[in-house]
């Protein structure tokens, strides 16, 4: 029926780019009796943008369905590649927060203000109470 063409087309126009379209063209066992051309569909399509899609299908015999579930794998994967995008950005905010706050605190850093100050020479590895070598002992029996 040309008027179901005419209202995707119609409809086409005020979907977003961002937003997948597949166009299914039904009842291929019946091509013959299709009132608009394949070729007029196609170039219809092709003008539209990335964004739209075309398919032939027969639901009566399952025909063109594993181009409708591919697309709707595109459709899945677009979904999942926002999320992505949105999760690197939360990322990428995140560090930039944490490269912020070393860089306060490090033009905020005194070590003489610093209580927990220990020099080497006085742990016990290197000062004067470093344990003593023990020998080891032999056990005779």
């Amino acid at each position: 029926k040309e008027w179901t063409f005419s209202h995707a087309k119609d409809i086409l126009d005020h979907v977003p780019q961002d937003l997948e379209v597949l166009l299914i063209a039904n009842f291929k066992d019946q091509e013959q009796s299709w009132v608009t051309s394949r070729d007029a569909m196609l170039s219809h399509v092709a003008g539209t943008g990335r964004h739209v899609h075309f398919c032939e299908c027969c639901l009566a015999n399952m025909y063109g369905m594993p181009a409708v579930e591919a697309f709707l794998h595109v459709c899945l994967f677009t979904i999942k590649t926002k999320e992505y995008e949105e999760l690197v950005d939360k990322a990428e905010e995140e560090m930039d927060a944490a490269l912020a706050q070393g860089k306060k605190t490090s033009k905020e850093q005194d070590y003489s203000a610093y209580p927990f100050k220990i020099s080497i020479l006085d742990t016990p590895a290197f000062g004067v109470d470093a344990p003593k070598a023990v020998e080891p002992t032999v056990r005779t029996e």
